[in-house]
């Protein structure tokens, strides 16, 4: 009995030491409707879908200040979707505080983009020369925005974090297949052994998501899904869906479930003032609402 307790007290010492050794990082994702064009994509006119008339985009004030309300600005990362103007985004909602990495685009397209707090190194995998992901794309979609989040003060690589927007729509469900299929492809062969966290906006529907899952244990990867527990990341007045998720690698990270925050789970669309209203929220911030984890990595 003595030395069964002695093995209680070590086994707990052992466990606990861990949990203090572990590094957290607060990340989330969040997709801000073509940001940079008022919330369209060329525009906030009716024939801005075929002439690409640029538009003022008026949401600066009320995204930075839905963001600090939410706590999002304490994230250690961001990644965003549909951004149409990334130098907007560094000087206008995120100041000096993060440092943010995408591509470059001819036109005024949508972007994926990866920021990081100043205490953190976004630095290339060994097998990438410029943080993307090209083949996802598919020729003439968004690629996705790749790299290695490096501890500056240790040193320590964490994690490689992976920010993806699929193609939309339902009847796109093959072509996200094939994406997650590249994407799975990679994660198998990639040279460097950091831990992966995936996220974004997966314009998933249905069972889609267990699809992603088959594909990620067909290549033999590690990799689950951590579910949000509420029922929408996406919300308008006539829509709601949860296309915004996060896929971990289990083997070395852990995470809680994802918080939602804002309206998108709200009971009815005319309840709530504010940002907690979706007619205001949809205006003003988004269609989709921010979703964060917190990674813990062992």
């Amino acid at each position: 009995m003595r030395r069964q307790g002695y093995w209680l007290v070590v086994s707990a010492f052992l466990f606990t030491s861990s949990l203090l050794q572990a590094t957290e990082l607060k990340i989330t994702t969040f997709n801000v409707k073509n940001y940079g064009g008022g919330g369209l994509l060329y525009g906030d006119h009716e024939e801005a879908w075929s002439d690409k008339i640029a538009a003022d985009e008026h949401r600066d004030k009320t995204i930075r200040e839905f963001m600090k309300r939410e706590q999002i600005f304490s994230s250690d990362v961001i990644a965003f979707q549909e951004v149409l103007d990334v130098d907007r985004l560094q000087k206008k909602i995120l100041d000096k505080v993060f440092a943010c990495t995408s591509y470059k685009l001819e036109t005024k397209e949508q972007h994926v983009v990866i920021c990081l707090k100043g205490d953190y190194e976004f630095v290339k995998a060994p097998d990438d020369n410029n943080f993307i992901l090209e083949d996802i794309a598919l020729g003439n979609l968004r690629p996705a925005v790749h790299g290695i989040i490096k501890d500056k003060k240790t040193g320590d690589e964490l994690i490689h974090i992976f920010a993806v927007h699929l193609k939309a729509f339902p009847e796109a469900f093959d072509t996200r297949l094939n994406q997650i299929g590249i994407l799975a492809k990679y994660l198998k062969e990639k040279q460097d052994q950091t831990p992966s966290v995936i996220l974004g906006d997966f314009n998933s529907y249905d069972n889609e998501p267990e699809k992603f899952d088959d594909i990620f244990n067909q290549q033999g990867l590690p990799i689950v899904e951590i579910e949000t527990q509420v029922s929408y990341t996406y919300r308008t007045t006539k829509y709601k869906s949860k296309f915004d998720r996060f896929w971990i690698d289990h083997a070395a990270l852990s995470s809680d479930p994802p918080e939602v925050s804002g309206p998108c789970n709200n009971a009815s669309n005319s309840e709530g003032e504010g940002y907690q209203n979706i007619s205001y929220y949809n205006k003003n911030v988004s269609d989709h609402c921010p979703v964060t984890i917190h990674v813990r990595v062992d």
